[in-house]
């Protein structure tokens, strides 16, 4: 499977603005997430953002989770949890800045890293530590639409810049039918 597919999207910038105002009519996330990864109510996510549930009738994509990633400066390497493999992500605000890497690392290295707890209570493989220069990059690419995101590959967020690092803000969903078929070669 390919690390990631971009949809052609012409309501891009409507899902934007209104997860955007969402977020800050009816979250304090944009002021202090205490995460990277923020948990959403779903339903009430969608009932303001009438673009998100025209996206996901368009593509057929029954919404399971949704969650805002927002940071500043990189999200370091890291393979999501199982069992989710192919989630969308959409870029709400400051994309730009960012680009989204794809490493070849082999699972025999991964399995040997160690483990802990995000901020969903989930386990995760610790990458931290783990000299990227050993491996190489298989993927760069910059978030400008939606995104269907290979998750079981090892996958960073790197500024362009280092010199600018504004606010990344991008709205994650796991789906009940994952679009594995996008990610096929």
């Amino acid at each position: 499977m390919q690390p990631y597919y971009l949809f052609d999207c012409d309501l891009t910038s409507q899902i934007s603005e209104q997860t955007h105002q969402y977020l800050l009519d009816h979250t304090a996330l944009l002021d202090a997430a205490p995460h990277p990864w923020n948990q959403l109510d779903l339903r009430e996510l969608l009932a303001h953002a009438p673009a998100l549930m025209r996206f996901c009738r368009e593509h057929r994509l029954l919404p399971a989770s949704a969650s805002a990633v927002i940071f500043t400066g990189e999200l370091f390497v890291h393979v999501d949890t199982p069992p989710v493999v192919a989630k969308v992500n959409f870029p709400v605000c400051n994309t730009e800045y960012y680009e989204n890497r794809w490493y070849h690392i082999p699972k025999e290295d991964i399995a040997a890293l160690p483990t802990r707890k995000d901020g969903l209570g989930q386990h995760f493989f610790e990458f931290r530590g783990v000299e990227l220069e050993n491996y190489p990059v298989s993927t760069v690419v910059g978030m400008t639409a939606p995104m269907v995101l290979n998750s079981e590959i090892p996958h960073g967020v790197f500024a362009v810049d280092p010199a600018e690092t504004p606010q990344r803000v991008l709205l994650s969903m796991t789906f009940h039918n994952e679009p594995l078929h996008l990610l096929e070669l």
